[in-house]
């Protein structure tokens, strides 16, 4: 299934998008807490998340890939570690 941006993905369900944000370091926590709303603030676009952490929105896009990236591997290794199959083994 093809979504419209890359961090749906991770937010479904939305109760667990908090969650594997605060696994990230504490900048890139901040600015997808900003970009999506995860504070219960409007969701900002990168240049509106990247004025209010003082950086240019080029250095926003890029953390925010990283932030996704890391998000993704998170959210697989959650899954990993609570596997069912890893309890019959």
């Amino acid at each position: 299934r093809r979504h419209a941006a890359p961090w749906q993905a991770w937010l479904d369900p939305p109760a667990n998008a908090t969650e594997r944000a605060a696994a990230l370091p504490a900048r890139e926590r901040r600015l997808v807490e900003l970009r999506f709303g995860l504070t219960g603030e409007q969701p900002r676009t990168v240049a509106e998340a990247a004025e209010a952490m003082g950086m240019s929105a080029q250095g926003a896009a890029r953390l925010e890939r990283a932030a996704v990236r890391a998000l993704y591997g998170v959210g697989t290794r959650l899954r990993e570690a609570s596997s069912p199959a890893d309890d019959e083994r």
